[in-house]
Order: structure tokens, then sequence, then C-alpha cells
């Protein structure tokens, strides 16, 4: 691809920096979705661990 101005070259600066803020979004959603699935796995085996102990204790 050849550029020929600066215009063109601005256009080709800007389109860049919208699909590198995109890309940061995208990781910045991951990145949430994951910190969140992982709390919802400390939790879950917080409440595993409450149940499977209050088993033992009961001989079940």
């Amino acid at each position: 691809m050849t550029l020929l101005g600066t215009e063109q070259v601005q256009s080709a600066a800007n389109t860049m920096s919208h699909a590198a803020g995109e890309m940061k979004r995208a990781a910045d959603q991951i990145d949430d979705a994951l910190r969140r699935h992982s709390q919802f796995l400390e939790d879950w085996i917080t409440r595993f661990e409450a149940n499977a102990s209050r088993l033992l204790e009961t001989g079940q």
C-alpha cells in the first residue's frame, strides 16, 4: 500500500489508533470476564468446602 500525502498518512494513523483502542477495550472485557469467573469459582469452592466439612462432621 502506498500512501500519497499527509492526509492519507493521517487517516491511516487514525485508523490504526482506533483499532488499537478497540483491541484494548476487548482485552479489558476479557480481563473483567476472567476476573468475575475466578471470583465465582472461589465462592463455589468455599461453599463446597463448607458443605463437605459439614457432611464429614455429621458422618454422612
